[in-house]
């Protein structure tokens, strides 16, 4: 048997690293938090008039017991962000007092291209700039043979998944405390500015678009999904969640609900000469949501 016990009395910080055991692996504070992280870096490049920044993941931080189950316990809290853990057995975390929180990094890209052209017998001049944010939501993952248990003591405390990914051959379980299951929200944003000169005019326009990216969590078991009676209240919002069985014994209720983000397009264009000149400006909204979704294994 291959087991890997670390454990301490303050914070434990885990960085990129890869821990695996072919046992039981077992990551315990007793008075602090666990934190676990995956960093992200950043890339700049330029080729031509195209500037390029884009957001990578480092190495990822992971948890792996071959044969058996994976504990994290820290009694100030828990945190993970675009994490992964693997266990053929449980993976189980726990916390007496602080809050759990699993989320996932927004990688950021931007891609920023400028184009200017001169034509005619007087040079007419034309400008164009296109820039370009896209985000990727890298999430936390979870992925069990057997359950996944999120256990908290304090009936206050709070237990958030933000785009998380928990997948598992048994049960998900949430005991105890205030589970708050959501989906992670970021915006695209496209800026265009164009501006034309000639002799006796020019004109100018100015194009941004908003387009939310919501991805939603995914809660996916084969067998339950169980809020206990240990269970304060829970909020699922935008969630896709799939099991046989679904059963909320939470002592104050649990709230169901979609995710609605705001698309915006807005325009501003003027034109003019010496004589005279013109303004159009333009304002356009809609909304977009992300539904909760229940599918049944069976």
């Amino acid at each position: 048997m291959i087991v890997i016990n670390s454990h301490t009395i303050g914070d434990q910080t885990f960085i990129g690293n890869r821990v695996v055991a072919r046992d039981h692996l077992s990551i315990k504070s007793e008075a602090g938090k666990v934190t676990r992280f995956t960093e992200k870096h950043t890339h700049i490049s330029q080729d031509g008039n195209v500037y390029t920044e884009e957001e990578y993941l480092g190495p990822t931080q992971q948890f792996i017991s071959e044969q058996s189950n994976v504990l994290i316990s820290g009694p100030q809290g828990i945190h993970e962000t675009s994490a992964q853990t693997f266990a053929l057995g449980d993976v189980i975390r726990e916390s007496a007092h602080g809050d759990i929180l699993l989320e996932g990094h927004d990688l950021k890209k931007t891609v920023r291209k400028k184009e200017t052209k001169r034509r005619g017998l007087f040079r007419k001049k034309s400008e164009k700039v296109t820039t370009e944010t896209t985000y990727t939501h890298a999430p936390n993952q979870t992925f069990a043979g057997g359950s996944s248990i999120l256990r908290h003591q304090n009936p206050n405390a709070s237990t958030t998944l933000i785009g998380a990914r928990e997948q598992v051959g048994e049960d998900i379980i949430f005991d105890g405390g205030r589970p708050n299951v959501q989906a992670a929200g970021s915006m695209n944003v496209t800026d265009i500015h164009e501006t034309q000169r000639k002799t006796f005019s020019s004109s100018s326009r100015h194009d941004h678009t908003e387009t939310p990216v919501i991805t939603p969590a995914l809660l996916m078991a084969a067998r339950n999904i169980h809020f206990t009676n240990n269970t304060s209240s829970a909020r699922l919002a935008g969630v896709h969640v799939s099991a046989q069985k679904f059963t909320n014994e939470t002592r104050e209720g649990m709230l169901v609900e979609p995710v609605v983000a705001l698309f915006r397009y807005l325009s501003n264009q003027k034109s003019g000469n010496a004589i005279a000149g013109a303004t159009i400006k333009i304002d356009v909204g809609k909304e977009i949501m992300c539904q909760h979704r229940l599918k049944n294994l069976i």
